[in-house]
């Protein structure tokens, strides 16, 4: 009976505990409802700040973006005009340059001209003389070789003559031969005489020697 009595007393102090836990329990609830309560209105109110403050910079964000953009757009007409004057300076240099390239094209195609006329009129003069010199040569060649012929007469001429002359001396040298063979017969007649001579001589002393002795 006590331990019931006890146990019954426990339960209630445990119940009692258990209200008391509850009612700080749903107390602290409250409270933390009243400060989340709190906590998201300052949230809106800082949402709402940020927000104003937000929108107010995307304004200046846009302002700032739609001058940008004017400036942007003001910077590429003037980049475009500029580009554009620069292309027009550029064309007309462009057009100068090719003038004066075809001029220099012309000037040069004039003195191809000019050269190609000069070496002609050289070519021709080249041609003229080598064909004038070629004249002299192949007359040269004809004087020498009419040189060269009347030489060969000349020397058959000359050949004949000594021919002539040789057949000449040849029949000299035979009528020599002729006469010293003539001289060397007279000479042994001489020779025959003298001895005859000499012997008459010889005998007509012998006669002599006998009519005196």
């Amino acid at each position: 009976q006590l331990l019931v009595e006890k146990q019954k007393e426990f339960d209630q102090q445990l119940v009692e505990k258990q209200k008391s836990f509850d009612q700080q329990l749903l107390a602290k609830d409250q409270l933390l409802v009243e400060k989340q309560k709190e906590f998201d209105q300052q949230l809106v109110e800082k949402q709402k700040t940020f927000g104003q403050q937000l929108l107010a910079k995307d304004q200046l964000l846009v302002e700032k973006q739609k001058e940008f953009d004017q400036q942007l757009v003001e910077k590429q007409k003037t980049f475009g005009q500029q580009l554009l004057a620069k292309d027009q300076l550029l064309v007309e240099k462009q057009k100068e340059f090719d003038q004066q390239l075809i001029a220099k094209d012309q000037l040069l195609v004039e003195k191809q001209k000019a050269f190609d006329q000069l070496l002609v009129e050289k070519q021709k003069a080249f041609d003229q003389q080598l064909l004038e010199r070629q004249k002299e040569f192949n007359q040269q060649l004809l004087d020498k070789e009419q040189l060269l012929a009347e030489n060969s007469q000349r020397e058959r001429e000359l050949d004949q003559s000594l021919l002539a002359r040789d057949q000449h001396l040849l029949e000299k040298d035979q009528l020599l031969l002729e006469k010293d063979q003539h001289l060397q017969k007279l000479r042994e007649k001489e020779a025959e005489g003298n001895a005859l001579f000499q012997s008459k001589e010889a005998l007509l002393s012998s006669k002599e020697s006998l009519v005196a002795s």
